[in-house]
């Protein structure tokens, strides 16, 4: 016992041939505290695998961030904005519903033309109502029920929500109006 070196901040005693004391980060050799060095992640991926450098491991960064360019900026604000464009399975199931939803609209355009005008409504607003899933799901990246993803919805997702779920009476407004403007010619 009379050979254990006691630790100069905690006073913790070891024995022979320990040189740190983990709790607190002491060197008992020399006194000093050591740190805890994190090196920067991007640089290290951009080289693929290479060793960390000294500046590095440091912190200190000799390269200053390129700005982006155009394209990649535009890319980058429509990812903040809808960022499950960039999510495989989130953009599948975007689709998937949008096909469905598409399906449910004519459906209930062709209902309507049969004079069943109400059940006609009705099966156009689940077309509805699974276009705006698609939205949701384009908006939060995630695949989220409608009243889920309503609740977390901050002032942008609302505006997004607003024009996607504005989009298709716009284009069948268009369309409408294409369709008169051919048959008067």
């Amino acid at each position: 016992m009379a050979d254990e070196k006691p630790c100069p901040k905690c006073g913790r005693r070891y024995p022979p041939g320990v040189v740190i004391c983990v709790p607190c980060g002491i060197n008992l050799v020399t006194g000093e505290e050591l740190r805890t060095q994190v090196p920067d992640l991007e640089k290290a991926e951009e080289r693929n695998g290479e060793e960390c450098s000294e500046s590095d491991a440091s912190g200190e960064s000799e390269e200053q961030p390129q700005p982006l360019s155009p394209p990649m900026r535009v890319l980058e604000c429509i990812g903040s904005a809808l960022p499950g464009l960039f999510r495989p399975v989130v953009l599948l199931a975007a689709f998937v519903l949008l096909v469905v939803s598409a399906g449910l609209m004519g459906l209930g355009a062709v209902v309507i033309a049969f004079g069943a005008i109400l059940s006609g409504i009705s099966i156009a607003a689940m077309g509805l109502l699974a276009y705006a899933q698609a939205a949701v799901c384009l908006i939060t990246g995630e695949i989220w029920l409608i009243h889920d993803a309503l609740a977390e919805f901050e002032s942008r997702a609302w505006t997004l929500l607003v024009f996607f779920l504005a989009l298709p009476f716009i284009a069948a407004f268009v369309l409408y109006r294409l369709g008169i403007v051919l048959v008067q010619s």
